[in-house]
């Protein structure tokens, strides 16, 4: 099967400006510079991409993942020749089609009408093709009512919604999609993901960038991670996402620092393990395992019969999933004053993989006084049971199921 994309040791650097600045500021820094060499400037220069190399063949979507500034819209810009790498080379076979910036060659003035031609044109299509798709284009924009308006009358959805129409019916060989599913409402969505299934399903070539990893997982054939313009990672969608997601988690389990975040408590956090069930402090667990939850303190003061309330939630929403609460168990300190240790034990969580974070809030006698605010003290994950057992390939659809539905597992059969 012969390649259709080649990415051939592609770097792009930026240069970061200097801003606005004064004249007087202007001629400092000019002087300046005639004073320091040029490695000093080095500061300015941002590497989008470095020395990044791969291939797609015809049929094949390729799905690039990676975090904000990873390098992956700057993939597609220099494929679809909207900007030029420093170095290296590449190469695309055929009409290439990108859903990048939607609307990027609207003019404001002209109508709906005028800048399908207009936007058309600019793609590569010629004036019978766009005639011939025009109705079916302004049908799946849904604009026929503001058809003859000036676009910079329309919402900015209205705005999207025909830029992506206008993009969808160029009939491109290899089509880039850069993170546009989230355009209009949800029907509108639901549309735009229908049509590009459909495209790939007749065999045709894409590139796909998104943050939704589970349209990613269920669209793409192989995915790149792209981490600081680098190939972090490239391979089957389900080890390369099970991966990714597990460094997200990594990220979102790191500790609260060791510090009174809010002035007025009367209690300090000088530390939080979680510890598993062979006694080992950790920040991963098993699925079903028990889990300890040891937080040191300090006391300011003496104080008398507190109650403390410990929280776990999502780490990435937030959501309070359950808790281990003082005041519903009737469960009693007499008192506690300078250094101590609170533990509290969880049995077999039921939770699937994902990061949560722990929560602490404490009260004195009677719940009087608040001597230590809602806060994130510390995280941990549950790890998949993929990676726990090591199985070396994940079908499509198991990281949508580990990961998006729902944070609790509860035993269940279906019974007919």
């Amino acid at each position: 099967m012969s390649a259709v994309i080649k990415f051939e040791s592609v770097s792009k650097k930026y240069s970061l400006g200097f801003g606005r600045e004064s004249f007087r500021e202007m001629l400092s820094r000019t002087a300046g510079s005639l004073f320091r060499s040029s490695s000093s400037n080095h500061g300015h220069n941002l590497m989008a991409l470095d020395d990044v190399s791969f291939e797609v063949n015809q049929g094949e979507v390729l799905g690039i993942i990676g975090n904000n500034g990873a390098g992956k819209t700057t993939t597609l810009k220099i494929l679809s020749r909207v900007t030029k790498p420093t170095s290296g080379r590449f190469h695309t076979t055929g009409r290439v089609s990108s859903l990048i910036e939607l609307g990027a060659g609207f003019h404001p003035d002209l109508t709906g009408r005028e800048n399908v031609y207009l936007n058309g044109a600019i793609m590569g299509m010629s004036q019978k093709e766009i005639s011939d798709r025009f109705d079916e284009i302004v049908a799946f924009a849904e604009i026929d009512t503001f058809l003859d308006t000036p676009v910079k009358r329309y919402s900015s959805g209205m705005y999207a919604r025909l830029g992506f129409a206008v993009a969808a019916h160029v009939n491109p060989d290899i089509l880039l999609v850069d993170e546009v599913l989230s355009v209009g409402d949800e029907a509108f969505q639901m549309k735009c993901r229908d049509h590009i299934r459909s495209y790939i399903e007749d065999g045709h070539t894409a590139i796909f960038v998104s943050h939704n990893l589970y349209a990613i997982e269920q669209l793409c054939n192989r995915v790149i991670w792209l981490e600081k313009g680098k190939i972090r990672k490239m391979g089957e969608p389900g080890n390369v996402l099970r991966e990714y997601l597990d460094e997200v988690d990594k990220h979102l389990i790191v500790a609260a620092p060791n510090e009174d975040l809010y002035s007025g408590n009367l209690i300090k956090v000088e530390g939080v393990d979680v510890i598993n069930e062979c006694g080992d402090v950790t920040t991963s667990l098993e699925q079903g395992q028990d889990m300890t939850i040891r937080i040191s303190y300090e006391a300011r003061e003496r104080i008398e019969s507190p109650y403390f309330c410990i929280w776990i939630s999502e780490a990435q929403s937030g959501l309070p999933l359950f808790s281990a609460n003082m005041l519903l168990d009737d469960h009693s300190i007499p008192y506690v004053d300078g250094k101590g240790v609170l533990c509290c034990k969880f049995n077999k969580l039921p939770l699937m993989p994902k990061a949560y974070s722990i929560w602490l809030e404490a009260y004195g006698e009677d719940r009087a006084e608040l001597i230590y605010k809602w806060n994130i003290v510390g995280g941990f994950r549950v790890l998949d049971n993929y990676q726990v057992d090591e199985q070396p390939n994940i079908q499509r659809g198991q990281i949508r199921f580990s990961r998006a539905h729902g944070a609790v597992k509860v035993p269940y059969e279906w019974v007919s």
